[in-house]
């Protein structure tokens, strides 16, 4: 996996560990049927999920969470798997969840998530989950960064989070 990993910056023409994380989380955090397909999908359809997008932070210390300003967004269903979602909570930061699902208009998240899941007791709440981490993907608005208000464009669903660009 490190090396699939490893290998999809390079064969995408991307450098730099928070571009190469954002992509692998978009390309490949879904699950789908083989390899290939997974590949066809990063060639044909790369956007933001907010998973990606609870992972990224801008190039200033202490500029995380970048604030999410959605324009247009798409669903895209992907498989669920309680398990694996699961898993995948430990590593999200929360609050930066909640603030961007609510720009999204997502509404209904707790507080708190349970310090313990109950696979099938917590079965509507990890699915609600799922739906926002994977399924919502942002097509087109900004990345603000909070510490210096520079705005990131998110054209197409892919952020462009390159320092010489213009900023808008």
């Amino acid at each position: 996996m490190r090396a699939r990993m490893e290998s999809v910056p390079r064969r995408c023409g991307l450098v730099g560990g928070s571009t190469a994380l954002a992509l692998f989380l978009v390309c490949f955090v879904s699950p789908s049927p083989s390899p290939s397909a997974r590949w066809r999908r990063a060639e044909g359809k790369l956007r933001i999920n907010l998973l990606a997008h609870n992972m990224m932070q801008g190039f200033e210390a202490g500029s995380y969470p970048l604030k999410l300003e959605a324009t247009k967004t798409a669903m895209e269903p992907t498989e669920f798997d309680a398990e694996n979602l699961v898993k995948l909570l430990h590593r999200v930061d929360y609050s930066a969840l909640r603030t961007a699902a609510k720009e999204i208009g997502a509404e209904g998240l707790p507080d708190e998530l349970p310090f313990r899941f109950d696979l099938r007791k917590d079965a509507p709440l990890l699915k609600q989950l799922h739906t926002i981490l994977l399924e919502v993907h942002v097509v087109a608005g900004h990345l603000v960064c909070p510490k210096t208000g520079r705005k990131f464009v998110i054209y197409n669903g892919i952020p462009n989070m390159l320092m010489d660009s213009p900023s808008t």
